[in-house]
């Protein structure tokens, strides 16, 4: 607490008890040791002891200040308290500070976007965190709730308390009064921090032309590593300057993203935090230990036992120290329905207690109790609207949506009976061994020879030496190779886009809707093993041969994608050939997997059993910090990263962008047989005897 801030304690909470308890002893109490007995006692009889070490830090003027207004009060009883309040700020305070409930309402001093954007909850908090005097707020939660928005504000009004000092550096003996902005990932602290605070700041009429600010680039080859410069040496640092700020005068500041574990980042997140508040500690701590700026540590949930985590669960304890976690549907008003989601634990897995169905005729949504809870488990309760994002992945939406971290690591697709529900019985693996091994030195053992032609492939007339494919034959085919280093299997893959999927969707004012989707057929998928023998490796030329093969087939070939392993000549090969190629990489980000996430749950992708695959796809895990898939100890991921970069090339491909622009007019089907050949006619009726109710998930317009 500042002496400007126990000066006014002194004046609004100590006067009325001088008016009640000293009247009868004025005139003892005249006298300027008797004003500090009297004081002491005030103090005492008030509840306020701890006003007395706030009092013993005050330096010896503001004693002296304080002693002169308690006599002047006793000598004059019914002089206008105002006068003794505003003596007690005028020494040190060119303005008096508003207190921090009318800085959060005036748009003069916080600018137009926080005035109409800060969440009424958050509002709460920041109130909450100034008027307990907190050295310390911890912000965690949810992705999207405003934590780091919150954050800023609070220490925007620290900045403005100390902008309206006369002299803030020698008030509190500092060369400067630094606000430092640290991440731990410090792009972030420079791109979004730097950039987000110029812009409130430049809202702020009182910011803008009452104080003034000026801009320094610390670095010109980073525009965004700068300090905002205020009159009396007041300062705000980001980027790289942040780190230099620990050998200054740190007033206060935010640290953000700090939700790391154990690793090297998080070993640096733990000693950028015990350096800052070290140094905040050291140069304004009083003796009563009070400190009048305020450290904010922000960050979203991630995995149970990081550094928010742990640093939440220690701090509850702690004095001064405030903590804010909300999940995003507790930041706006909400009365319509929700569902029930059970939070797991290493014992338990998370999963959805009710279900939501969904009357578009009758634009209804129904919630249904499909279970109850195992006692001693928390229970979320989520707006119906968030039914899709916990229906897709639970864990994930745990996380960013309801703000609460995960206990280890989780499969990166939760629904796996959802996996094997999409398996067309109907059809089988096209090639004659389940994984082939490709070697130099057998030439004569090639993909084509184990191709089994016939069950992708029909010859429009049998009098002609010509294929095409059974379905969709002038559809672009999309391939996927996943290379492997020495010792590694690789994998292989085609899709092409079957045609769309009419789905349902829950608005967030909780009314149903229906949307399209992309319906992905998933053509062949195989696993290429590499030979026994120690240092031999996989014949990749095989592979591309192979796709060459299909294509003289007459396979229309939309784009040949690689992973990043030994991928820059075959691109060339292709390239030359005048068939798009490059690189996708499902190590890189986790956008292709979330990408086929998505086909799960909404049933738009169809697949044959392939054992491997399956087995890939069900032991799949997810990396809580980084988001991407990665495969179990001893596991393997090959045939799933080649169905998946050929499903998210086939995505993103420019034909289907143009298809999904008007999806209920796409028609799609099988192969129009000649009327001369009989037994072509049938092959439909034989080999896809439920082709109608494959059909019926289409729109009418398939038919």
């Amino acid at each position: 607490m500042t002496p400007d801030e126990i000066r006014k304690i002194l004046a609004s909470s100590l006067e009325e008890d001088l008016d009640r308890q000293l009247a009868k002893e004025r005139e003892r109490l005249l006298g300027y040791d008797g004003v500090d007995v009297a004081l002491r006692d005030l103090i005492h009889s008030s509840g306020r002891a701890d006003l007395l070490y706030y009092f013993k830090d005050l330096p010896d003027e503001c004693k002296t200040q304080v002693y002169d207004i308690l006599r002047e009060r006793l000598r004059q009883p019914n002089a206008p308290r105002g006068l003794y309040e505003r003596a007690l700020w005028e020494p040190d305070y060119e303005v008096q500070p508003i207190p921090i409930e009318e800085f959060l309402q005036s748009k003069y001093h916080i600018g137009k976007w926080y005035y109409e954007n800060i969440f009424p909850k958050w509002k709460e908090e920041i109130t909450q965190v100034i008027n307990k005097g907190c050295i310390e707020w911890v912000l965690g939660g949810s992705i999207g709730c405003g934590k780091t928005t919150a954050a800023m504000l609070i220490t925007l009004y620290k900045l403005y308390v100390v902008s309206c000092m006369k002299d803030p550096c020698a008030f509190y003996t500092a060369t400067s009064i630094v606000f430092g902005f640290f991440s731990i990932t410090k792009d972030l602290s420079k791109d979004v921090e730097a950039n987000m605070l110029r812009t409130r700041l430049m809202e702020s009429e009182y910011f803008r032309r009452t104080v003034g600010m000026t801009e320094e680039v610390d670095d010109p080859r980073r525009p965004n590593a700068m300090i905002f410069k205020f009159p009396k040496n007041i300062k705000l640092v980001f980027g790289s300057r942040a780190l230099h700020a620990l050998g200054q005068d740190v007033f206060g500041g935010i640290m953000d993203e700090v939700a790391f574990d154990t690793s090297a980042g998080g070993r640096q997140v733990v000693e950028l935090y015990n350096s800052i508040k070290s140094r905040i500690k050291s140069r304004y701590m009083t003796h009563a230990g009070r400190v009048p700026g305020i450290l904010c540590i922000s960050s979203s949930a991630d995995k149970e036992g990081d550094f928010i985590d742990q640093h939440m669960k220690d701090a509850q304890f702690k004095d001064k120290v405030h903590i804010s976690s909300f999940a995003l549907y507790q930041m706006k008003p909400y009365s319509g329905p929700t569902f029930r989601v059970l939070i797991g634990d290493q014992s338990q897995k998370s999963k959805l207690l009710d279900r939501v169905d969904m009357d578009m005729e009758r634009g209804t949504v129904e919630v249904v109790q499909l279970e109850d809870p195992p006692e001693g488990f928390r229970v979320e309760n989520v707006p119906v609207h968030y039914w899709d994002d916990y229906e897709l992945d639970i864990e994930k939406a745990i996380k960013d949506i309801s703000g609460v971290p995960l206990f280890s690591a989780a499969p990166f697709f939760p629904n796996r009976q959802k996996i094997y529900q999409l398996i067309d019985a109907n059809r089988s693996h096209p090639f004659s061994v389940d994984e082939p091994v490709l070697s130099t030195d057998n030439d004569d053992y090639t993909l084509e020879s184990l191709f089994n032609r016939d069950a992708l492939f029909v010859k429009p007339d049998p009098y002609e030496d010509r294929y095409q494919l059974r379905i969709n034959p002038g559809t672009p085919r999309f391939f996927h190779v996943d290379l492997a280093k020495t010792q590694d299997a690789a994998g292989l893959a085609m899709v092409h886009l079957f045609g769309s999927k009419k789905v349902l969707r829950i608005d967030e004012n909780g009314r149903p809707g229906e949307t399209y989707l992309p319906y992905v057929y998933v053509d062949f998928m195989i696993r290429i093993k590499p030979p026994a023998e120690k240092g031999s490796e996989i014949d990749f030329s095989k592979i591309i041969s192979f796709i060459f093969y299909l294509q003289q087939l007459g396979v229309p070939i939309g784009e040949v994608t690689f992973d990043r392993y030994q991928s820059s000549h075959s691109i060339q090969l292709f390239k030359k050939q005048h068939i798009t190629s490059r690189e996708i990489s499902m190590d890189v980000t986790p956008a292709p997997y979330l990408t086929l996430q998505s086909a799960f749950n909404a049933g738009c992708i169809s697949y044959y059993r392939y054992p491997i695959f399956l087995t890939e796809a069900t032991r799949l895990q997810k990396d809580p910090k980084t988001g991407k898939g990665d495969h179990p100890v001893n596991g393997s991921k090959d045939v799933l990263d080649a169905v998946t970069g050929a499903h998210y090339a086939c995505l993103m491909s420019e034909s289907t962008q143009l298809q999904m622009a008007a999806p209920h007019l796409i028609v799609r089907g099988l192969t129009p047989p000649k009327p001369t050949n009989p037994e072509v006619q049938n092959w439909a009726a034989k080999d896809y005897k439920d082709f109608d109710s494959m059909i019926d998930i289409f729109d009418d317009s398939l038919r």
